[in-house]
């Protein structure tokens, strides 16, 4: 059992997060907010269904895990993990990947998907706070450049092979 198993929603950051919440996930999300890559397939928990996001796509990417959950007809796990930012010590927690993982959080509670962790809820509660003002803010913030477009499938679920249309 990974960190925060407990909860249907989970929240971490970069690979090491990736390790301790997806461990047991059905679906990882790679959040990146701003130019996005492709994530560290080869470093991500094999077991489970990988996709990428940005803050453009994350109502597709809540609508393609609810469409999992009712494929499965059961609760689905969701490891939310921002990318972060790469520095010469280490990982920069980067506020728009803070912001772009709350936006998921939210868009998933729309559909009725609300059981986060401590972690998930405080990216969720970043967002709300400042939902008004986040794009102007992502302009503002250290490694800022375009923002991340949709959903990117990048290991299909075994329940779910396509996205939602």
């Amino acid at each position: 059992m990974g960190e925060q198993s407990r909860y249907q929603v989970r929240f971490d950051w970069g690979l090491p997060g990736a390790a301790a919440v997806g461990g047991d996930a059905d679906v990882l999300v790679w959040v990146d907010a701003v130019e996005p890559v492709v994530p560290p397939m080869h470093a991500l928990p094999s077991q489970c269904a990988v996709v990428a996001t940005g803050l453009i796509g994350v109502g597709e990417t809540a609508a393609w895990i609810l469409a999992l959950q009712e494929a499965r007809r059961t609760s689905t796990s969701i490891a939310i993990v921002a990318a972060g930012g790469a520095r010469a010590d280490g990982l920069r927690f980067a506020a728009e990947d803070l912001l772009a993982a709350g936006a998921l959080t939210d868009e998933l509670g729309i559909r009725g998907i609300a059981a986060l962790s401590p972690e998930a809820a405080v990216a969720d509660a970043a967002y709300r706070a400042l939902r008004g003002g986040v794009r102007s803010l992502l302009g503002e913030v250290v490694g800022a450049g375009a923002l991340a477009g949709g959903l990117r499938v990048h290991r299909a679920h075994r329940d779910l092979l396509d996205p939602v249309a």
